[in-house]
């Protein structure tokens, strides 16, 4: 985000980077990429935005810590003896707007999902994304996409692991709606 001040702000006139577009209105210069101007009116724009998490950031949630590792060198959970799932908690913009979900790993055969359930509740998480989706596939058509933080917790959890099983990553694309 870009704004630059006419005659500047201490002694500083541009206050970050100069704008690839750019727009002016009352002495205000702004990157068009960020903000909408409407009958003078200025609003941030919508923007497609990413979040990640490494392998390691996984835990395993199924059977127990010793049947699996996180490796500091590449960042990756591995599951180095028996099977079992690995969970991992997710933290979006409130409102944001999921608009893609993707967990990847060594192993196609692997499920994941993204799941929500209420704050206060053990009861029954609503799922979000995947299901019974592949590692490694997109999944873009998804259920209750906007992000709830006053009322949800969201995760994800995959399939039960086999050994050397690794899950490299996740990342979610999400916009903003500021308008």
């Amino acid at each position: 985000m870009v704004i630059a001040i006419a005659g500047g702000i201490f002694g500083q006139r541009d206050v970050r980077e100069t704008p690839a577009s750019s727009s002016s209105a009352n002495n205000f210069t702004f990157d068009t990429n960020d903000f909408l101007v409407t009958a003078g009116d200025v609003a941030l724009a919508n923007k497609t935005s990413y979040w990640s998490a490494p392998g390691c950031k996984f835990e395993p949630n199924n059977p127990d810590i010793q049947d699996c590792r996180q490796s500091g060198a590449n960042g990756v959970a591995i599951q180095d003896s028996g099977s079992g799932g690995f969970i991992c908690g997710v933290e979006l913009p409130h409102g944001a707007v999921i608009t893609a979900v993707v967990v990847y790993g060594s192993n196609t055969g692997n499920d994941w999902e993204m799941r929500r359930e209420a704050l206060a509740s053990t009861g029954s998480a609503d799922n979000v994304a995947g299901g019974a989706m592949a590692m490694n596939t997109e999944d873009s058509s998804i259920s209750n996409a906007t992000v709830d933080n006053s009322a949800y917790r969201y995760w994800f959890l995959t399939s039960s692991l086999s050994t050397p099983d690794t899950i490299y990553s996740a990342r979610i694309t999400y916009t903003t709606d500021y308008i």
